[in-house]
């Protein structure tokens, strides 16, 4: 019951489901309906919370790496960090763009996704598609963000080799402070979780490392949300549709 608990609750601090799909910003009220919604589960489980570990150890480690990816981020002392990636998305005259590939690469799109639906215009590109004209939406005055879990992706590497001296700033969210990417954007432009002792399955399917870069994704909207007064009347002005929009109010 617990680990349920533990992941429904993690679940909707991401905001996995409305974030991933309707670009929505996760609120107290939503967290609180979720962890209500498991407390009035009725159904028996097979097992006691304190035997899932036995029963399900896989499903156990993926919950307790989950959990830690998230702490993970809350130890990096990467606040300041976020606060500024926030300031410069807002301050930001030109196009705005997110760029990754693989999973980090999905990361990247909901960042941008979840950014235009509060206000910020910003647009996902492929990293390899950079090489392929995109380049040309880079001026003076654009701003790129680089999500890349090792930093050493050569793809995102090597673009981000290109874009300095062409952009306003690159900046990137990594594990590792140390990667490539991060001593190509240099010290002050990067959000670095932490470098990643986790144990993610079959020798690194990406899992719990998504659920790092879904948590600083999270923690920059959060920030810019606060910082712009950004309110359910403004979200609704941009999110009319579906049952998320039918509940935001009007006005």
């Amino acid at each position: 019951r617990e680990d349920l608990i533990h992941c429904g609750t993690v679940a909707n601090r991401l905001g996995s489901a409305c974030c991933q799909v309707l670009g929505a910003v996760p609120t107290k009220e939503t967290r609180q309906h979720v962890r209500d919604l498991i407390a009035d589960q009725s159904t028996t489980s097979e097992c006691d919370a304190e035997d899932a570990g036995t029963v399900y150890p896989a499903i156990h480690r993926s919950l307790l790496s989950d959990v830690e990816a998230v702490n993970g981020v809350i130890s990096s002392s990467s606040y300041a960090a976020v606060s500024e990636m926030g300031d410069r998305l807002l301050k930001c005259r030109g196009n705005r763009l997110v760029s990754g590939v693989g999973k980090s690469g999905l990361i990247a799109r909901r960042m941008a996704a979840t950014l235009s639906s509060i206000g910020v215009a910003c647009e996902f590109v492929h990293a390899t598609e950079f090489h392929h004209g995109d380049l040309g939406k880079v001026d003076g005055d654009s701003m790129v963000v680089l999500v890349s879990h090792s930093g050493n992706t050569a793809e995102t590497v090597a673009l981000c080799e290109e874009l300095r001296g062409r952009a306003d700033a690159v900046l990137a969210i990594t594990s590792d402070p140390e990667s490539k990417l991060a001593r190509l954007v240099g010290q002050g432009n990067v959000v670095a979780y932490g470098p990643c002792s986790l144990t993610e399955p079959a020798g690194g399917v990406p899992t719990a490392s998504l659920v790092a870069q879904e948590t600083v994704v999270n923690c920059v909207v959060n920030d810019i949300v606060d910082k712009t007064k950004f309110g359910a009347v403004d979200f609704r002005a941009n999110h009319p549709g579906g049952a998320l929009g039918a509940a935001l109010p009007r006005e």
